[in-house]
């Protein structure tokens, strides 16, 4: 295992960052990516822990359609 004192030093986060300019303005439709994890409706444990199959697909795919709706990737 590697002792912590083997990593370098962290650099101040106003020096690291002198050269970059930050930009606050709102991402435009298409440029925010959203990822969905977790278990499909449809996989034995879902059912196991007690979750209606049919009403997990439908509101997974209800969450879906809103994302894409709200102008999102998905």
């Amino acid at each position: 295992m590697a002792s912590l004192r083997s990593f370098p030093p962290v650099i101040h986060a106003s020096g690291a960052t002198a050269g970059f300019k930050v930009s606050y303005a709102l991402p435009g439709c298409g440029e925010v990516n959203i990822i969905f994890t977790g278990l499909p409706p449809y996989q034995p444990l879902v059912a196991e822990q007690g979750f209606n199959q049919t009403l997990v697909d439908h509101t997974l795919r209800a969450d879906a359609a809103a994302i894409l709706k709200a102008g999102y990737n998905l």
